[in-house]
């Protein structure tokens, strides 16, 4: 009878995560407990302050499990990690993290992961680590870390509508390749607004405005970017709304404005530009650097610009192609 008894209890853990089934957060949700894996619908009914402890404060393991902290917070301080999801497919949502001395949020395991309405916020290190691939990251906000608001160091991720501010370097990182980025906003960080190493990474509708650094630093080769917009960047001399030192790369309707230095500067090669638009920048508006090979420019508006010219090409124009630009230059008469 005890074996039968144990045997259903486990069936019926097993259902919960398989059918979704609702339950209040129970002993698992603790500071050093675990959540999950096939552990149904969980809502917190309280707030966690796991001052110290174990590490993490908090896992929550997928499958079959969704955690929702229905507006509550879990607070850390001598712990690396304040929430580590693990597993694969598990939900997160609905909540505040605060603290840890490594990251606020890890993102681990096999990926596939949803992380929803989070703020990770004032650690000593990373806000939102991710180290695995196809996550969905959506409505997120990392704010107040000592380092990178997003870490991404794995790629296939996507991030829909998060923002990054207040960070002591990058408000978003991407470490690897095959990132999508929609909607989302870096804002009063420290170094980059978006920083992209290897790429490929696309961006769309993303604004970085008001960062120390870049607003968009773009390397690697083959990333897309379309109708973002850089403003207000550039606290630092030697920066640019956008820079690019990726190759084969395609930037198409995106916005420079009102950057403290140049709106875009290219320093890579076999890159398109199209229809973009830099205004009112304190440097050049488009500025393509002795190193810069073998662009395309077309389309493009730059206008008011406080820079020597509009438009500069350090290169001479040797390899690169200029077509149905507007835009004032002294430089060689091949820009046009």
């Amino acid at each position: 009878m005890q074996r039968f008894i144990r045997t259903m209890t486990a069936v019926t853990v097993v259902l919960a995560g398989i059918l979704g089934e609702t339950q209040r957060a129970g002993a698992q949700y603790a500071c050093g407990g675990t959540v999950g894996p096939n552990a149904g619908i969980v809502v917190a009914t309280m707030s966690l302050g796991c001052m110290t402890g174990a590490t993490p404060a908090l896992t929550v393991v997928g499958p079959g499990t969704t955690l929702n902290f229905d507006g509550f917070a879990i607070g850390c301080s001598a712990t690396n990690v304040c929430l580590q999801v693990n597993g694969e497919k598990a939900i997160v949502k609905n909540g505040f993290v605060s603290g840890g001395t490594v990251n606020a949020v890890a993102v681990g395991g096999t990926g596939k992961h949803k992380i929803e309405n989070l703020v990770a916020e004032a650690s000593a290190d990373h806000g939102l680590r991710v180290a695995s691939p196809k996550n969905k990251l959506i409505n997120c906000v990392s704010a107040n870390n000592a380092n990178r608001g997003f870490s991404i160091d794995i790629g296939g991720n996507k991030i829909d509508s998060c923002s990054a501010s207040y960070n002591g370097t990058d408000g978003f990182f991407f470490g690897d390749v095959g990132d999508t980025v929609i909607r989302s906003s870096a804002y009063l960080n420290d170094d980059d607004g978006f920083d992209t190493t290897f790429g490929p990474t696309k961006f769309s509708l993303c604004v970085a405005a008001h960062n120390d650094e870049n607003g968009f630093e773009i390397g690697g080769t083959g990333s897309k970017l379309v109708k973002n917009t850089a403003l207000g960047n550039n606290v630092m001399t030697g920066f640019a709304g956008f820079y690019v030192t990726a190759n084969d790369s395609t930037l198409v309707k995106n916005i420079a404005d009102s950057n403290n230095n140049s709106g875009f500067t290219v320093t890579g090669d076999f890159n398109k530009f199209s229809k973009n638009r830099a205004t009112s920048n304190m440097g050049w508006g488009i500025l393509l650097m002795m190193t810069a090979d073998s662009n395309t420019l077309s389309g493009n508006l730059a206008m008011r610009n406080l820079g020597a010219t509009d438009v500069a090409d350090d290169g001479g124009c040797g390899t690169t192609t200029w077509s149905k630009n507007v835009f004032v230059t002294t430089s060689d008469p091949c820009i046009q």
